[in-house]
């Protein structure tokens, strides 16, 4: 059992050994990669400016030898070439500013555009809202409201009542109404694929004169 112990003890210890000889050359790598990638960005950078510098240089040495081939003209149309030099680079600047004055108005006649294309977006959805929101309460109050209410009632009472009216006592005189006088109830002849009222007493119409309510002519005979 002893022997058992220490031989699992030396393998854990090998196993941590080993895991951390793993963690030391990840760390290592990761460290030569980040120097590389920074050596990298730095070649990068130099081209960059190196190539930035060369083109700096070839326009400065083409704007000498211009310069040296207008010198003896100006010279011999009786000029100074250092003013008529000083005027060009002031004139140039002026041209960059102009285009770069330029360039700026465009970019926020631009952005300007955008912000008013968005904020017209915004005020057209929120107007669909408020015509949804009114729409709604249109109906709504058309649903819920007094004449609304009296047309359901008024339609209810036609479809339910002998006769199809709407008032039961116009004049008041009954003393008592009764719903089997106003309304036309199913006889036993309902659920068996007869016709559960008589002929003329459906909901909405008058019961024949002398028609027992709830059967058929020729039964009341």
């Amino acid at each position: 059992a002893a022997i058992k112990r220490v031989k699992e003890a030396r393998e854990r210890q090998q196993a941590s050994e080993a895991e951390f000889q793993d963690r030391k050359a990840s760390e290592r790598q990761r460290r030569v990669d980040a120097l590389l990638n920074l050596k990298g960005n730095m070649d990068s950078v130099a081209d960059q400016i190196q190539g930035q510098n060369e083109r700096k240089y070839k326009r400065a040495k083409a704007l000498e030898e211009r310069r040296a081939a207008e010198k003896s003209e100006i010279l011999a149309a009786g000029g100074n070439p250092y003013a008529v030099w000083r005027q060009q680079d002031a004139e140039r600047k002026q041209k960059k500013k102009e285009e770069q004055r330029r360039a700026a108005m465009k970019q926020q006649e631009n952005a300007l555009l955008l912000q008013m294309t968005a904020e017209e977006r915004r005020r057209r959805a929120a107007d669909e809202v408020a015509a949804l929101n009114k729409e709604a309460m249109r109906e709504f109050q058309k649903e819920m409201g007094g004449q609304a209410k009296r047309e359901k009632t008024h339609h209810y009472m036609v479809q339910r009542t002998v006769g199809g009216k709407d008032v039961l006592d116009p004049t008041g005189r009954e003393a008592r109404i009764y719903p089997s006088k106003v309304t036309v109830l199913k006889d036993w002849k309902f659920g068996l694929g007869q016709d559960p009222q008589p002929e003329g007493a459906t909901p909405g119409q008058d019961v024949p004169p002398g028609m027992p309510r709830g059967y058929e002519r020729e039964e009341a005979a």
